[in-house]
């Protein structure tokens, strides 16, 4: 009796603790149906970083977005910088940003940045420069931004 009482507990155990996990990044499109997917970054970059809201107050606001990869390879580690702009689209100030997280491959995932943000700042726009792609592919790199113009005498 005892042992059919302990295979029963290990069964149900092993039912259930796969659903316990903690899902954080690599939830697939199908996963969050009500994410709709952008279109492919004209850079070529593998992925695409899309501000959401502004959460909190004061100095602890922060900015929140979804992460869309659209590599057929997890990505590892991505470099954007962020574009600090006020409600009438006006640039006030960039900052470098780095994600050190796993997104499986052809898969979105959620952010929060926000580090020395201007106050009247009302959305973050995030250009990727780098990423950092899994399955022994080489990283991706965003191009050289055009030099600009030296002035004329």
């Amino acid at each position: 009796m005892r042992f059919l009482t302990a295979s029963l507990l290990i069964l149900a155990a092993a039912i259930a603790l796969p659903a316990c996990g903690d899902k954080k990044s690599g939830d697939t499109a199908a996963a969050k149906p009500e994410v709709k997917w952008p279109a492919a970054p004209e850079n070529g970059a593998p992925v695409a970083i899309e501000f959401v809201a502004m959460e909190g107050e004061g100095e602890r606001r922060k900015a929140t977005f979804t992460v869309f990869n659209f590599a057929d390879v997890p990505v590892t580690r991505f470099v954007a910088e962020l574009e600090y702009r006020d409600a009438s689209g006006k640039v006030l100030k960039t900052f470098p940003h780095t994600q050190i997280e796993f997104f499986d491959k052809k898969s979105t995932g959620d952010m929060t940045a926000g580090f020395f943000m201007p106050p009247e700042t009302t959305k973050v726009t995030a250009v990727v420069r780098l990423v950092q792609l899994g399955g022994g592919k080489p990283e991706w790199k965003a191009a050289p931004a055009p030099a600009a113009a030296p002035d004329a005498p």
